[in-house]
């Protein structure tokens, strides 16, 4: 308590004492009152915070199935779901596959050695749990058809 409220809750007390008056409890319930309506603000940030969360998780994955459409498109791929990174795109890619897809669980990892220290991933994403996870976003509209094209093969 700081000294000011702490000069301020006994100089209330002093003028209870002597004049029979009740501020103190009157100081108290608009305090009470000051808290809850602080609390409500904050469990409404918290509520908004929640829902930005939820929209900045939902761009991170468009991003990401762009950048694997992209890939999709390379002729230089025998394999476009198969990376070996040694650094660079495919590396990064593969981190924002694994941050946006894997830890969700809307696709699967597997690795096989490729070397002392180098590994060959190979990612599996669940086209069905990925397509029912972005249905109601409205950020996924120009990804649908590639993404329904990939649940068919």
């Amino acid at each position: 308590m700081g000294w000011t409220t702490w000069l301020w809750a006994h100089a209330l007390l002093l003028i209870d004492r002597l004049f029979g008056t009740r501020l103190v409890e009157r100081e108290l319930a608009r305090r009470q009152a000051s808290i809850e309506r602080l609390v409500g603000l904050m469990d409404q940030l918290n509520q908004d915070l929640g829902a930005l969360a939820e929209t900045v998780g939902d761009y991170q994955l468009m991003q990401c199935l762009a950048e694997l459409k992209a890939r999709s498109k390379r002729d230089d791929l025998d394999d476009w779901l198969r990376f070996a990174p040694q650094g660079g795109d495919d590396e990064a890619l593969l981190d924002s596959a694994i941050e946006c897809l894997v830890k969700p669980r809307l696709a699967a990892i597997s690795d096989e050695p490729a070397g002392p220290g180098n590994y060959i991933y190979r990612l599996s994403p669940d086209w069905a749990a990925i397509i029912a996870r972005l249905q109601d976003t409205s950020v996924a509209s120009e990804l649908m058809p590639w993404l329904e094209e990939q649940n068919h093969r």
